[in-house]
C-alpha cells in the first residue's frame, strides 16, 4: 500500500527534458555589430531593428476631445429620451438611466484625467507618466 502512495506523489517522468523558456531567446542573440537581426530574433527583443509607427492624428489622440465627445453623446441621448418622455409619453426606463450614468462616468473620468495631468505638470511623484 505504501508503494502506491509514493509512486503517486512523485512527479511523472517525461521523455523530454524541461527547457528554460528564456534560453531560446538568449542563445539566438547576436553579438556582432552592424548585422541586421532576423525577423525571428527581432520579435524577441523590442526595439532592435523595429521602426516606430507613425503618430496618430491629433483628433484621435487628444484625450480631452475624445472624452468630451463621448460625454456629450451620452448627454444627447439622455436629452432625446427625456424629450420623448415629455412629448410622446415614453417611460423613463433603463435606456435613460444608462445615458445618465454614461455621462456621469465620462465627467468623472475627465475630472480624474485633468487631476492627474495637473499633478504630472507640477511634478508630483505619484502622478502618472506620459500625460501631456
Amino acid at each position: 500500500m505504501y508503494d502506491i502512495v509514493t509512486n503517486v506523489t512523485r512527479p511523472p517522468r517525461s521523455s523530454r527534458g524541461t527547457v528554460e523558456p528564456r534560453c531560446d531567446t538568449v542563445n539566438r542573440r547576436s553579438n556582432t555589430a552592424g548585422v541586421v537581426p532576423s525577423a525571428r530574433s527581432a520579435r524577441h527583443r523590442y526595439g532592435s531593428g523595429m521602426v516606430e509607427p507613425p503618430a496618430l492624428p491629433r483628433s484621435t489622440s487628444d484625450i480631452t476631445l475624445v472624452v468630451a465627445i463621448g460625454t456629450l453623446a451620452w448627454l444627447t441621448g439622455a436629452a432625446v429620451l427625456f424629450l420623448a418622455h415629455l412629448v410622446g409619453g415614453r417611460p423613463l426606463d433603463v435606456w435613460f438611466a444608462t445615458c445618465l450614468v454614461g455621462a456621469g462616468l465620462g465627467a468623472l473620468g475627465f475630472g480624474i484625467f485633468t487631476w492627474q495631468r495637473a499633478a504630472a505638470r507640477r511634478g508630483s511623484r505619484l502622478a502618472q507618466d506620459g500625460l501631456d
